[in-house]
């Protein structure tokens, strides 16, 4: 509260660490803040974006522009409508790639990483596959992270708003039945805080997840019950 507290801090900072100051509340730790004081708490907002990270991540790897816009970030596995049974993903068994396109498979699931957990949640799925598998990455797991690129291509400054809230934790999860290799299955879960509604809508999440269940699981429903015990872990010690 006040400024005196804060001169304090960045006094404090700088006896240990480098660093730089802005009154004007537009950047912090590297993140772009658009902040809305509107004289109504719950229409106040807070908007995250990283301006030109995305277009240094571009240069760098020398991805191309796509000529037509991607929409997704993550290839997704053909719908197959009417089908009783749930046929497990076939195994990836396209050539290993050299050395060299290794490592570069290798560093750009690093370099967008705290991208995608200060601004842009909607990649950690793609980024948690291609990880999975960059340490024998092949031709297949190269032409996923082109899709990424190309997605992030297509929206270079994207971002996520916080709305002020009642601050009560809450969550959404979901699964996804045998979409991953080995037959394994794939839980995603946003938390995020909002007021106390028995059906919260949405928020900015506090935390993302996107990792793929260890073990095989025999249907769909067990699939959504070890979602929810992954994102209920986690919540755990946020509470």
């Amino acid at each position: 509260m006040g400024k005196d507290n804060a001169l304090h801090l960045e006094q404090m900072l700088n006896k240990y660490y480098e660093t730089t100051t802005d009154w004007n509340d537009t950047r912090f730790a590297g993140i772009n803040l658009q902040l809305n004081y509107n004289t109504t708490h719950s229409n106040r907002s807070c908007h995250l974006s990283m301006l030109g990270y995305i277009q240094k991540i571009l240069i760098k790897y020398q991805h191309p522009t796509p000529a037509k816009k991607q929409l997704s970030p993550h290839p997704h596995l053909p719908i197959n409508y009417g089908s009783k049974t749930k046929v497990a993903t076939i195994p990836d068994d396209s050539p290993t790639l050299p050395q060299h396109r290794l490592k570069r498979i290798q560093g750009i699931v690093g370099a967008p990483h705290y991208y995608a957990r200060a601004v842009d949640n909607k990649i950690l799925t793609a980024l948690n596959a291609i990880a999975a598998r960059q340490v024998n990455a092949t031709e297949t797991t190269e032409q996923t992270v082109n899709h990424l690129l190309d997605y992030c291509s297509s929206y270079p400054n994207d971002g996520i708003t916080y709305h002020a809230s009642k601050m009560i934790l809450c969550a959404h999860s979901d699964a996804g039945s045998s979409n991953e290799t080995n037959g394994r299955s794939r839980a995603g879960a946003h938390i995020f805080l909002f007021d106390n509604s028995s059906r919260p809508p949405w928020n900015g999440p506090i935390l993302s997840i996107a990792q793929i269940l260890k073990f095989v699981l025999s249907s769909a429903a067990e699939a959504e019950l070890g979602a929810l015990y992954v994102t209920a872990k986690e919540m755990i010690p946020l509470r």
